[in-house]
């Protein structure tokens, strides 16, 4: 602020013309300030505006967890009908051969009896694709014709596997079995999950 100028009459000549000068400072004039904010003023502005921010932030981190993990939920159970239809398409076929004279058991698939290969114990993958199953379970591959079991293809988070129960209907023997498909994924923001399939299969010759 600038001072202000005060005009004296000298107190040694009585000529108008010769005056002395002394400062006022602003605090004598009424023109300071002491307005502002002071560090504590600060400090609960930003806790106040932190608080306000995070709590929309933590529905939307939320609300994007549940979206990703909704989004390959879906992916699993398409891959786990997948893979049940394709187990289904293999009991079909034999079915057929079987009502054609052949005598191919209900669930064998070249070159293996699904019963016994692909049990609780020792789980089984599908190659829906490309055909043909392996006990070597390993994340699924995506080409450009869809999921298959080739390293080839850059790797997914997506785990599937099968394995198949016998039992006795009707005084058969083995003659009905539970199929149970799994499909598992890691996942990065949720923890991952998992999607299990069952659907009970009969050995039926088809007409």
């Amino acid at each position: 602020m600038r001072n202000i100028l005060k005009k004296v009459p000298s107190s040694k000549s009585l000529v108008p013309s010769e005056c002395k000068y002394f400062r006022l400072g602003t605090r004598d004039s009424g023109l300071g300030t002491d307005s502002g904010f002071t560090l504590v003023e600060t400090l609960v502005a930003i806790a106040i505006l932190m608080i306000a921010i995070a709590g929309p932030l933590t529905v939307a981190e939320k609300g994007l967890s549940a979206s990703i993990y909704a989004r390959d939920q879906l992916m699993a159970s398409y891959l786990a009908q997948d893979a049940m239809e394709s187990i289904k398409n293999i009991v079909d076929s034999n079915e057929l051969d079987k009502a054609n004279g052949g005598t191919t058991d209900w669930l064998y698939y070249n070159p293996y009896t699904l019963t016994s290969y692909c049990s609780k114990d020792t789980p089984c993958t599908i190659n829906t694709i490309n055909g043909g199953v392996s006990q070597n379970i390993s994340p699924l591959n995506l080409s450009s014709s869809g999921y298959v079991q080739d390293g080839a293809f850059p790797a997914t988070p997506f785990i599937r596997s099968f394995y198949i129960q016998t039992f006795d209907v009707n005084g058969g023997s083995n003659n009905a079995a539970n199929v149970i498909v799994k499909v598992t994924w890691p996942g990065q923001v949720v923890g991952g999950g998992g999607v299990k399939l069952e659907d009970t299969m009969y050995d039926t010759a088809l007409q």
